[in-house]
């Protein structure tokens, strides 16, 4: 089979957002897997949320938070300045909570692809606008955005354990006038509370955990560790023998760490933390085809800063 590259995903923008809606509205599961592995680290993509990540597994423990389409590791954006306005989500929509599993409760992002070739696995999606209702929808009518959300995922990239290449393309069917990007977030379960940042070049390791707000977010503007010129942010659990990050050295370096850890938690309560990279343009953006790369670590944290050491040192 012919798997296209990312590069020519560009020619989807033509696909009409019309034929979509059956699709997203529906009453089976809520779960449907593709998985890839590599470097050891697993990654499960769910297909009916929009082939985002559902599941990522390292040392025996699956760290992601599922309790509702906003969840996940996924990518989504902001296209006002008020946040969940104009708001593309990869997952799907606020009507889709699988920790309920109501019926009603089904919008996920209609697929266009998706594949696994060796330790790289993709996907597109037309994304749902988050919140329909303001777009003349609602919990029966989700509402599809007009370009697309696709994604690749390299296991193992440079030979490095617990390193996985992320790669985010969106088409903007025309220029948006603001950008808020979460080229990338992951919202773990809610026992993992250490929050920290890495400055690659100064070999610095931050503990940021007492600056990240109960119920909110620690914005990069915030505070320049979380702006470092080569580097990134790691989420962990107490004991760091479990922990999740994601770096990046080319581009903008704009890193976020949010804690919402009341109510239940593991996989599908609603207890979370998370962690976004975000690309962030007051002017917007050419309409067409933007491309942006970033790296997740995986592993305990000395094994995470390791591998964002070993990402400088190779150039990445």
């Amino acid at each position: 089979m012919h798997h296209p590259s990312l590069e020519s995903l560009a020619v989807l923008h033509a696909f009409d957002a019309r034929l979509r809606p059956l699709w997203v509205l529906h009453h089976g599961p809520l779960h449907q897997p593709l998985s890839a592995s590599g470097g050891g680290v697993k990654v499960t993509a769910n297909l009916v949320a929009g082939g985002s990540i559902w599941e990522l597994w390292w040392g025996g423990k699956q760290l992601i938070n599922d309790y509702d389409f906003g969840r996940q590791i996924q990518v989504a954006f902001n296209l006002t300045n008020k946040a969940e306005v104009d708001n593309p989500t990869e997952a799907g929509s606020k009507y889709a909570t699988a920790s309920l599993g109501k019926p009603g409760y089904r919008q996920g992002s209609p697929l266009i692809l998706s594949s696994v070739v060796g330790n790289k696995l993709r996907t597109a999606t037309r994304p749902l606008q988050w919140n329909p209702s303001l777009h003349s929808g609602g919990a029966d009518h989700p509402v599809v955005w007009g370009g697309f959300i696709a994604k690749e995922l390299e296991l193992g990239f440079a030979g490095i354990q617990g390193v996985v290449r992320w790669t985010t393309v969106v088409h903007f069917p025309t220029a948006p006038k603001y950008l808020d990007a979460e080229v990338v977030t992951a919202y773990l379960q809610g026992d993992y509370t250490t929050y920290l940042a890495y400055d690659a070049v100064a070999k610095k390791l931050l503990d940021m955990s007492s600056k990240v707000p109960a119920g909110a977010c620690l914005d990069p503007s915030k505070d320049s560790a979380l702006r470092p010129a080569a580097g990134g942010v790691i989420i962990s659990n107490p004991a760091k023998t479990h922990a999740l990050g994601v770096y990046r050295w080319a581009g903008q370096k704009n890193y976020g760490l949010c804690r919402f850890t009341s109510g239940a938690g593991g996989q599908y309560g609603f207890s979370t933390t998370k962690w976004n990279l975000l690309e962030r343009h007051g002017n917007g953006v050419a309409a067409g085809t933007q491309v942006w790369t970033a790296y997740l670590v995986a592993g305990t944290v000395q094994g995470c800063v390791k591998a964002m050491d070993d990402l400088y040192k190779k150039g990445y």
